[in-house]
C-alpha cells in the first residue's frame, strides 16, 4: 500500500519509492510495487541507458487511490491508539498451556 501511494502522483524510480516509503526495505521497492498484485494495478516504464525503471499506477490502480488515501489517513490519526493496543496486548499475562 505504501509503495502504491508513493507512485500515485507521478512515476517514480526505485530510490524514490524507497525514500518515500521508509518501511519498504532496500531490496524490496520493486517487490512492494510488483509483489503479488493484479497485473493491471501498476506498470513499469522507461527505456534508457543505463537501465532505469519508473513505476506508475495504471488507471485501475489510480481508481484505488481514494480508498488507499482514506486508509492512510485513518492510520495516521489512530497510530497512537493502535500502538497502545499492541503494547497492552503484549503486557497481558501469558495463557497457561
Amino acid at each position: 500500500m505504501t509503495a502504491g501511494l508513493a507512485v500515485s502522483r507521478r512515476p517514480r524510480g526505485r530510490r524514490e519509492v524507497r525514500g518515500s516509503a521508509p518501511r519498504v526495505r532496500a531490496r524490496r521497492p520493486g517487490r512492494a510495487v510488483r509483489g503479488p498484485r493484479p497485473p493491471a494495478r501498476t506498470g513499469a516504464t522507461n527505456h534508457s541507458a543505463p537501465v532505469r525503471v519508473d513505476y506508475r499506477l495504471t488507471p485501475l490502480g489510480e481508481d484505488l487511490m481514494p480508498l488507499l488515501e482514506a486508509i492512510k489517513n485513518w492510520a495516521e490519526i489512530h497510530m497512537e491508539d493502535v500502538e497502545a493496543a499492541r503494547e497492552a496486548y503484549d503486557r497481558r499475562p501469558a495463557a497457561a498451556p
